[in-house]
């Protein structure tokens, strides 16, 4: 009877044991998570105030000065990839637990990357406008020609204000993501 009482016992304490060993394993999972997740959107904040101050000191400024009401007359080359860290951490983005603050993170980016894609689209029009005023130094007297150019410009003064209207929402949802993030992380709660 005493060995059956110390086998039980003994088993007792073992599956004690394993019961701790297993709480405390996922007590160190769920903190390596959160610290995982913690870093991505430390890292989020970190590109989006470095692309934000790229974008405002090479074109943005110049953007708001235009304020969408004419045409946007500077080639800005988008010739890189600048969206590294969300590129790169989707995984990271789709384990935050906050829907609000996944959905914040991907709508930025959405912005950005429309509005980098719309830059390149108004580096074509320029393009094609300078084209199409070459050929009119050499043919002034072409109405077809003036008519072109006249329809280019509308098309990009049109697009300037697209641009505008873009710059505004990017700019508006890049500075509403870093003070969610922020003020997720100042309160140490992983979103």
């Amino acid at each position: 009877m005493g060995a059956i009482i110390g086998a039980v016992v003994g088993g007792g304490f073992a599956l004690f044991g394993i019961v701790v060993a297993w709480l405390l394993q996922l007590v160190v999972t769920w903190l390596a998570e959160r610290k995982q997740v913690r870093a991505v959107l430390q890292a989020i904040i970190d590109e989006i105030s470095v692309l934000e101050s790229l974008y405002m000191h090479r074109i943005g400024a110049a953007v708001e000065m235009n304020g969408g009401q004419d045409i946007l007359e500077i080639y800005f080359p988008i010739l890189s990839n600048y969206f590294v860290v969300y590129d790169t951490n989707y995984g990271g983005i789709g384990r935050v637990q906050s829907a609000e603050v996944r959905k914040a993170v991907v709508e930025t980016y959405a912005h950005l990357k429309s509005l980098a894609d719309t830059f390149g689209y108004n580096n074509q029009l320029l393009m094609e406008r300078q084209a199409l005023d070459q050929q009119l130094v050499s043919s002034p007297d072409s109405e077809a020609l003036k008519f072109l150019v006249r329809f280019k410009e509308d098309e990009l003064r049109a697009y300037g204000a697209g641009i505008w209207q873009l710059h505004v929402a990017a700019m508006s949802a890049a500075s509403n993501l870093k003070t969610l993030i922020g003020d997720r992380l100042r309160v140490c709660d992983v979103p």
